[in-house]
């Protein structure tokens, strides 16, 4: 009695088997063809900060395209990581001041700011910029505030940043929709430069020719 008992008991476990594996095959059938949808995974909490769909740039209105270049021009000018090679490369010919501003202008900047900005990063210190609110034009210039927010105190996560605010930046500019064709006198194919790799804020008709501090 007990060999029949064992033996429907040793069937019903190969029909339990039999039908895991069955199952088992319906899921992890390698046979079919699976696409996989793939998603940007958007972490910034404020939409203005996540990666959005490419737009045209015929569709974009020239006080958006110049607003976005302002701040590009004024973060550039001011901000800081700790890496003293990031503000050589900074300076150099294909650094975005350089190809965004009049000589006159880089020129300034690389003597009267660069040595803070080196300084800055050789001292393990950090800067954000933070631009408040669209530029405001005011005669020949337009008026930019920003903010800027200081981590001077390296390695310690709870220290907090120093914070100036309400600063202003005054720049004289000149701006036409469309990319250029040639960067402070010299020729600018924008193809090549940008599959190098280069920020896309310098391919536009948009030129500092004049900042000052008031």
């Amino acid at each position: 009695m007990k060999r029949i008992l064992y033996f429907f008991a040793a069937m019903i476990l190969i029909a339990i088997c039999g039908a895991m594996v069955y199952v088992s095959g319906l899921i992890f059938d390698t046979t079919r063809k699976i696409e996989i949808e793939p998603y940007i995974m958007q972490s910034a909490n404020l939409s203005a900060e996540r990666v959005g769909r490419p737009v045209m740039l015929e569709n974009l209105g020239d006080e958006f395209i110049l607003n976005r270049l302002i701040a590009k021009f004024v973060h550039e000018y001011f901000y800081v990581i700790p890496d003293p090679n990031n503000v050589t490369e900074r300076t150099g010919r294909n650094g975005l001041i350089w190809s965004m501003a009049v000589p006159a202008v880089s020129n300034a900047w690389r003597t009267e700011t660069v040595p803070i900005l080196s300084q800055m990063a050789s001292d393990g210190i950090m800067r954000r910029v933070i631009i408040d609110g669209d530029a405001r034009p005011a005669g020949d210039y337009y008026i930019v505030k920003y903010t800027l927010v200081t981590y001077d105190r390296p390695n310690i996560i709870d220290a907090p940043p120093t914070i100036s605010r309400n600063n202003e930046i005054f720049l004289k500019l000149k701006f036409e929709k469309g990319v250029r064709e040639e960067r402070n006198g010299e020729p600018f194919n924008v193809k090549r430069y940008l599959e190098n790799d280069g920020d896309p804020a310098a391919i536009f008709k948009f030129q500092v020719q004049e900042a000052r501090f008031q």
